[in-house]
């Protein structure tokens, strides 16, 4: 079994692929981003710059998230010889998503024509993706509670920062649906508002019903 999580950031994707290794052991969990010493690279400029300020910065993100995906292809790969079940905490498409469909950028068939290169590589396929969906008051006040902050630190009265999620959940939404399906899969949608055990078990009672697992 091959599958993702997808959500925007403080949905929970973390938090859910650890209470569900558990279940579909033999596993691992694959960070796209900190897996490899390209990811943490990349995710170090990731987070140094604002990759929906321009067209040209979104051009070097999508490249740069390119690479570290690909670079996490190897662990991948090696676990499926190993006939373990993979779980993806997938940050690279999604984070595509923020930028990649803008319409006035024009970069939807630039990125579409990658996506399907990379669809062809065995190890970039998966079986389903649990797309986590939460409520943008719920994902302020996750994010609030972190100890460290980030660039944007929200805040749960803030109108702005709830229209901020709503359109990034949006734009996520929009972008799975684009992408080729063999780096997709079944897209689940789950209800990620309620207590990680829930998610946890409806997540696994909709495998078991694809016979995932």
């Amino acid at each position: 079994m091959n599958i993702t999580i997808e959500g925007i950031d403080g949905s929970g994707k973390s938090s859910l692929a650890s209470a569900l290794l558990p279940r579909i052991e033999p596993a691992i969990i694959v960070h796209e981003l900190t897996a490899t010493e390209t990811g943490n690279k990349v995710h170090d400029w990731i987070l140094r710059h604002d990759i929906t300020s321009t067209k040209e910065i979104a051009v070097q993100s999508f490249k740069k998230l390119l690479e570290a995906r690909i670079s996490a292809l190897e662990i991948v790969a090696k676990g499926m010889l190993e006939g373990k079940n993979i779980l993806r905490d997938r940050y690279v498409i999604t984070t595509m998503a923020y930028q990649a469909f803008k319409a006035e950028w024009g970069m939807k068939e630039f990125i579409l024509s990658h996506l399907k290169k990379l669809s062809e590589i065995p190890a970039a396929r998966v079986d389903a993706t649990i797309l986590l969906s939460v409520s943008p008051d719920i994902v302020i006040e996750r994010l609030a509670r972190r100890a460290s902050s980030s660039k944007y630190r929200p805040d749960v009265n803030d109108q702005k920062s709830i229209q901020y999620y709503l359109e990034l959940t949006d734009r996520m939404f929009h972008a799975l649906g684009e992408v080729p399906e063999a780096l997709v899969g079944k897209i689940l949608i789950i209800d990620g508002n309620t207590h990680i055990e829930q998610v946890v078990n409806e997540v696994y009672k909709q495998l078991k019903e694809l016979s995932l697992c």
